[in-house]
C-alpha cells in the first residue's frame, strides 16, 4: 500500500505557543482527535509534536490549570515519525 493512499494531504495543525484551550477549540471545530504541532524555521513549517484529545485531558488533570494557561509545546508528544 503506497502511503499517498491513506494520509491525510492537510493536516490541522497549530503552533507551538498555542494556547490548549484554542488547540482544544479547533480540534472540536474541525472535528479531528489529533493535531500537529508545527514550529517555524524562515523556509516552511517543520512538525515538532503532535497532541490529542487524550493529551489534553490529561495535562487538565496532571497540572491543575486552566487550558489557556498551558501552550501547545508544553504537553505535545515530541518528534513524530514523519513521512514524506
Amino acid at each position: 500500500m503506497n502511503i499517498g493512499n491513506v494520509c491525510t494531504r492537510n493536516p490541522v495543525t497549530v503552533p507551538a505557543n498555542e494556547p490548549l484551550s484554542q488547540v482544544a477549540r479547533l480540534m472540536h471545530d474541525r472535528h479531528v482527535g489529533t493535531v500537529i504541532v508545527i514550529k517555524k524555521p524562515a523556509d516552511r513549517p517543520v512538525p515538532a509534536g503532535i497532541i490529542t484529545d487524550r493529551d489534553i485531558v490529561r495535562a487538565q488533570v496532571e497540572h491543575h490549570a486552566d487550558l489557556a494557561m498551558l501552550n501547545a509545546e508544553r504537553v505535545m508528544s515530541r518528534e513524530p515519525l514523519v513521512l514524506a
